[in-house]
């Protein structure tokens, strides 16, 4: 076997088991009624999945950094950019080993800040400075140009502007976890109502 074949299957050894722990944690989020908010009545089960998940990927990542001899992505290139998000109703996002029930792309949007900021203030006040569109993202001004709806991110002096399409929201957030620190095709995951 060369290396080659063995760094594939390994890749591919360390999909399989992200598929089955994504499958485990989807049978289980199926069985959640609409609106239950923070709970479930199976916690303890979700969090299990969420954490070996978490430990999984950090696994397969510390290996991926200096042993393949394939060239690593940076996380903000492997964007979703042929999903179109536009009409498709979010019901939760898992980030790591959190799991939030949320109503709208805008809780997406202010509930990954919120962790993020909860997780490492001093990073995400550097992160919120290079994050931008046409126009910034985050402001710690209510009255800054150009912001329509900025809600606050808890604890902090951050505002995030939320009158944007899902399309950019999803951009916004996997670019805060790529420059966090985590890998949002893989730590990553929206919920979608059927």
């Amino acid at each position: 076997m060369n290396s080659r074949t063995f760094y594939d299957n390994i890749d591919a050894g360390f999909d399989l088991l992200l598929e089955s722990i994504n499958e485990a944690l989807d049978k289980v989020l199926s069985g959640l009624p609409p609106k239950m908010g923070h709970t479930h009545p199976d916690l303890e089960t979700l969090t299990r999945l969420a954490l070996l998940r978490r430990d999984l990927l950090h696994l397969y990542h510390t290996w991926r950094g200096s042993e393949s001899p394939r060239k690593r992505v940076p996380p903000e290139r492997r964007l979703h950019a042929n999903t179109d998000y536009t009409g498709k109703h979010v019901t939760g996002f898992t980030l790591g080993a959190q799991y939030m029930r949320v109503r709208s792309w805008r809780e997406v949007l202010t509930g990954v800040c919120q962790m993020l900021y909860d997780e490492n203030p001093r990073l995400f006040d550097e992160v919120c400075e290079e994050v931008r569109g046409r126009r910034p993202y985050f402001s710690r001004d209510f009255t800054a140009a150009g912001f329509h709806t900025p809600k606050p991110i808890a604890h902090s002096h951050w505002l995030v502007e939320t009158n944007l399409n899902a399309n950019t929201i999803v951009k916004i957030v996997y670019t805060l976890l790529a420059k966090c620190g985590h890998h949002p095709d893989h730590e990553f995951r929206l919920d979608f109502s059927p």
